[in-house]
């Protein structure tokens, strides 16, 4: 294996290969009614938490519902923050300093970029072998049923973007180009604005991060490598059957946390939270959502829940959202920074988090003691360490917000691999699979 401060996600991606069935997206133009490869069980609408009853925006009141809606401005940001992070592993801002014109124009180029016929889109299909590009998520080659989106993703920055862009705009691609890296770097302001915060309301400075520390060629003030981003652009046009399709299956991110633009009216955003169900996160005017990842879950000591979320669809609204996906080096040693560590370390999170190798969506296999919260078997196999060290507890199904144990979910050796797995045999079906070690 090569050294590890060597390898690139796209590298990484090159042994995982996806068919074209998992890449590319239904042709929403022609559709009219509901495929049967898109056919989902029906949405268990008694698990989920009604608008009426739903709260977003400040009333003076502690709903059990309420994703926090925080003003970075105020001075209370960073205990709000704080909070939004350890109840929820979410919450939206307002006043976090993106200028509306940034938003605006980044609204439109997705909307212009999924406008284009689909033999135009197709140009820039991300390949099997790759990251970027257009297509279905890469957690689709999960399930046996495929989701209602298209995405475009841009990982790599600059040079990705320049090659992707001509495909789509062959006549005028600067104005995406220039559209898009403006809001790369408003919303990596954004985010090194609220990783202070969060990490100043765990107690713990931000030099204490890996990528902070100082190396031979690096002084105490200079960090020692830069974080890793990515832009994901995303559509969900309107769907005959609402009710039995997904617009995106529930996962949580691997990154450190996410920055989701929504498009209004319509709410497809939602978030579970234990006790509560699935809570939908309607679009407030000009605000951002963040959600809290893996990675900061690890380094929070499972402080801060990693937020799992889904997306559903509208009979009548073409939405559209966009994530910035914000995470460490790719070279950098994951650990807890707080005592006693509940997970071990790992160099490299984008080994972490398997990538293909984990048929799940977050970094579980970097958890020690217990896995929980944000640990899915999203229909596939997990993989994890050592496996004498664990047992299967229960799982919680988060389609039907059911606990129980995961039907035909067993841990055991798999021997073309020297780890763990955990295997289930509903593809359609998310679950948190809780896990304990064998004493």
């Amino acid at each position: 294996m090569a050294n590890s401060s060597s390898i690139s996600l796209s590298q990484v991606y090159q042994a995982h290969h996806y068919n074209a069935y998992h890449i590319i997206p239904l042709n929403f133009d022609t559709v009219r009614e509901l495929p049967e490869t898109h056919a989902w069980p029906p949405l268990d609408k008694d698990n989920d938490v009604s608008l009426s009853s739903f709260s977003s925006s400040g009333d003076g009141h502690d709903h059990q519902v309420k994703v926090p809606v925080i003003d970075l401005s105020s001075d209370d940001a960073r205990e709000m923050v704080g909070r939004g992070c350890e109840t929820w592993g979410t919450f939206q801002v307002i006043n976090h300093g993106v200028p509306l014109k940034v938003l605006e124009s980044m609204e439109s180029q997705c909307r212009l970029l999924f406008s284009l016929p689909t033999h135009e889109k197709m140009k820039a299909l991300r390949p099997p072998d790759g990251a970027s590009g257009y297509g279905l998520p890469r957690i689709s080659c999960f399930h046996s049923k495929l989701m209602w989106i298209e995405g475009f993703t841009i990982m790599g920055g600059s040079s990705s973007l320049l090659q992707l862009a001509p495909k789509l705009f062959p006549h005028n691609y600067t104005t995406f180009c220039e559209v898009v890296e403006e809001y790369n770097e408003e919303m990596r302001k954004l985010a090194e604005r609220l990783l202070p915060l969060m990490m100043d309301s765990l107690g713990i400075p931000t030099d204490r991060l890996p990528w902070h520390w100082p190396t031979p060629t690096t002084t105490t003030t200079e960090t020692n490598s830069t974080t890793y981003t990515a832009l994901q652009l995303n559509s969900y046009p309107p769907c005959p059957d609402p009710n039995r399709a997904m617009g995106i299956a529930p996962h949580t991110d691997t990154s450190l946390f996410t920055i989701l633009q929504q498009t209004q009216p319509s709410t497809g955003l939602q978030v579970l939270r234990d006790g509560v169900g699935w809570a939908p996160v309607p679009p407030v005017s000009e605000a951002l959502v963040v959600n809290i990842g893996d990675l900061f879950h690890i380094l929070s000591n499972g402080r801060f829940p990693s937020a799992l979320h889904r997306a559903v669809v509208d009979r009548t609204h073409h939405r559209y959202s966009v994530g910035y996906f914000y995470g460490p080096p790719i070279d950098i040693n994951i650990f807890p920074l707080l005592d006693p560590p509940r997970y071990r370390s790992s160099r490299g999170w984008w080994q972490g988090s398997r990538f293909g190798q984990w048929r799940g969506g977050g970094a579980v296999d970097l958890y020690r003691e217990r896995s929980c919260g944000s640990g899915q078997s999203l229909g596939g196999e997990a993989v994890y360490d050592d496996p004498s060290s664990y047992k299967l507890v229960s799982a919680r199904n988060h389609w039907t917000g059911v606990a129980g144990a995961a039907p035909e979910a067993a841990i055991f050796d798999d021997p073309s691999y020297p780890r763990c797995v955990l295997r289930t045999r509903s593809p359609v079906v998310a679950y948190t699979i809780d896990l304990t070690t064998v004493s």
